[in-house]
Protein backbone atom coordinates (compact mmCIF):
# COMPACT_ATOMS: atom_id res chain seq x y z
CA UNK A 1 0.00 0.00 0.00
CA UNK A 2 1.07 3.19 -0.94
CA UNK A 3 1.36 6.28 1.57
CA UNK A 4 1.58 10.24 1.08
CA UNK A 5 4.21 12.18 3.59
CA UNK A 6 5.14 15.20 4.27
CA UNK A 7 3.98 18.27 5.74
CA UNK A 8 5.97 21.76 6.82
CA UNK A 9 9.40 20.93 8.36
CA UNK A 10 12.06 23.44 10.24
CA UNK A 11 14.17 24.12 7.01
CA UNK A 12 15.15 23.00 3.40
CA UNK A 13 16.67 19.99 4.57
CA UNK A 14 13.98 18.54 5.34
CA UNK A 15 15.13 16.39 8.31
CA UNK A 16 12.98 17.31 10.76
CA UNK A 17 9.04 18.00 10.76
CA UNK A 18 8.27 22.17 11.96
CA UNK A 19 6.83 22.32 15.40
CA UNK A 20 8.25 19.62 17.11
CA UNK A 21 5.13 17.45 15.41
CA UNK A 22 5.58 14.93 13.29
CA UNK A 23 5.35 14.08 9.56
CA UNK A 24 1.73 13.83 7.89
CA UNK A 25 0.67 10.45 6.55
CA UNK A 26 -2.23 9.97 4.38
CA UNK A 27 -3.51 6.89 3.16
CA UNK A 28 -3.55 4.03 2.52
CA UNK A 29 -3.78 4.14 -1.46
CA UNK A 30 -4.44 0.70 -3.13
CA UNK A 31 -2.05 1.79 -5.85
CA UNK A 32 0.66 4.52 -6.73
CA UNK A 33 -1.85 6.44 -9.08
CA UNK A 34 -3.85 7.35 -6.17
CA UNK A 35 -1.47 7.62 -4.27
CA UNK A 36 0.24 10.25 -6.59
CA UNK A 37 -3.27 12.46 -7.16
CA UNK A 38 -3.18 12.88 -3.42
CA UNK A 39 0.35 13.48 -2.90
CA UNK A 40 -0.25 16.32 -6.31
CA UNK A 41 -2.90 18.23 -4.43
CA UNK A 42 -0.73 18.63 -1.47
CA UNK A 43 1.85 19.17 -3.52
CA UNK A 44 0.70 21.94 -5.39
CA UNK A 45 -1.24 23.06 -2.20
CA UNK A 46 2.07 24.16 -0.78
CA UNK A 47 3.91 24.89 -3.90
CA UNK A 48 4.75 27.97 -2.89
CA UNK A 49 6.22 27.28 0.85
CA UNK A 50 9.63 25.87 0.14
CA UNK A 51 9.88 24.45 3.51
CA UNK A 52 6.81 21.94 3.07
CA UNK A 53 7.72 18.65 1.25
CA UNK A 54 5.57 15.55 0.61
CA UNK A 55 6.56 12.26 -1.11
CA UNK A 56 4.96 8.96 -1.73
CA UNK A 57 5.93 5.92 0.48
CA UNK A 58 5.56 2.64 -0.39
CA UNK A 59 4.98 -0.34 2.74
CA UNK A 60 4.21 -3.88 2.78
CA UNK A 61 0.94 -4.94 3.36
CA UNK A 62 -0.14 -4.44 6.97
CA UNK A 63 2.91 -2.34 8.09
CA UNK A 64 1.38 0.48 9.82
CA UNK A 65 3.45 3.83 9.26
CA UNK A 66 3.04 5.42 12.80
CA UNK A 67 5.59 2.68 13.67
CA UNK A 68 8.30 3.70 11.34
CA UNK A 69 10.99 6.46 11.69
CA UNK A 70 11.61 8.48 8.57
CA UNK A 71 13.56 6.49 6.37
CA UNK A 72 16.29 7.76 4.73
CA UNK A 73 17.03 7.89 1.70
CA UNK A 74 13.49 7.93 1.05
CA UNK A 75 14.20 11.02 -1.11
CA UNK A 76 11.18 13.62 -0.54
CA UNK A 77 10.33 16.46 -2.73
CA UNK A 78 7.90 15.80 -5.82
CA UNK A 79 7.42 13.03 -6.84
Amino acid sequence: CHWVVGGPYCDTTFAEPADGGGEEWAGPFDDYESAKMEWSRRAWSTVDDAMCRYRIEKLVKGEHPKSLSRKSGSGGGRA
